[in-house]
């Protein structure tokens, strides 16, 4: 597997002559994993970054997560781009607000799950149960590790009634627990509807879909792309990254922002020449 900035080279025509979309995780892909979700903040560098690219004609941003979406929205904070939340349960743009049915009527169950959750987790100082709406996010990054497996236990025990009913799905990512309803519908399936959206408006071949992402959750978005563009995979090293069907590796949030630099200068170079083509053929009719 290859570092994506040595493959810049090979890349960069693909890039500078077709529509790009970047498909950009957020937490440990676009700002770096922190102890609580609260924390995750986008650098200032990031945030310009981004909003510089949202300005790009051929060019298009959709921020991928499994946070909540108006929580992600508040947090990335710049209009026009569109936002998937709670891996693909939740997805808005300036054209577009979806919410998957299903989701709508699992958020009881949801909430009494988190009830239940919060009664016997309630011993585990360091455990924070996220409340995304429509799913919930159990955090253990701040729990002793000898304490990670009896609250794993206990956890499990709590939520396998559900999962034996076939009513939701327990999903691990780093350090923390994922419960979602279970339904087939995943990062993987909503990257590809929405890539669909985009093929409807614009030829096939001129279509460049980019997923970035870190976590085991990317991995359906990787494999769903395989076929049509690129994935890769924000890792420490080679090493972890061959373990992903992902097609590169970066190796941190500051590695995502130095290509997604990359792609920006093209993009404005080449819009600069066109635009100067214009000019000439237009003063060459006069």
């Amino acid at each position: 597997m290859r570092h994506l900035l040595t493959a810049w080279q090979k890349l960069e025509t693909d890039v500078r002559d077709r529509t790009v979309v970047l498909f950009l995780d957020y937490d440990g892909t676009l700002t770096p994993i922190a102890p609580t979700p609260s924390q995750a903040r986008l650098s200032v560098a990031a945030k310009k970054t981004l909003k510089s690219l949202a300005g790009i004609e051929d060019l298009r941003i959709v921020v991928v997560s499994g946070r909540a979406l108006e929580e992600l929205k508040s947090l990335v904070g710049i209009p026009n781009l569109t936002y998937v939340g709670n891996h693909g349960l939740e997805v808005a743009s300036p054209d577009l607000s979806f919410v998957h049915p299903q989701a709508v009527s699992a958020k009881n169950l949801v909430e009494k799950i988190k009830s239940r959750l919060k009664l016997v987790l309630k011993p585990f100082r360091g455990v924070l149960i996220e409340d995304k709406v429509f799913a919930l996010g159990i955090h253990y990054r701040k729990l002793p590790v000898q304490k990670v497996t009896e609250a794993r236990n206990i956890f499990e025990k709590a939520v396998r009634p559900y999962v034996r009913a076939g009513k939701v799905g327990v999903f691990e990512g780093k350090k923390v627990w994922e419960l979602r309803p279970t339904l087939q519908w995943n990062k993987g399936t909503t990257v590809l509807w929405l890539y669909g959206r985009v093929l409807a408006q614009t030829a096939e071949e001129k279509i460049l879909p980019i997923y970035i992402g870190d976590d085991r959750t990317d991995e359906d978005a990787f494999r769903s792309l395989k076929p049509v563009g690129l994935s890769v995979k924000v890792a420490l090293d080679e090493a972890e990254a061959l373990l992903s069907d992902a097609d590169y590796y970066l190796k941190s949030p500051a590695e995502v922002i130095e290509f997604l630099e990359r792609v920006k200068a093209v993009k404005i170079k080449s819009a600069s020449l066109k635009s100067g083509l214009k000019k000439e053929k237009e003063h060459a009719a006069v």
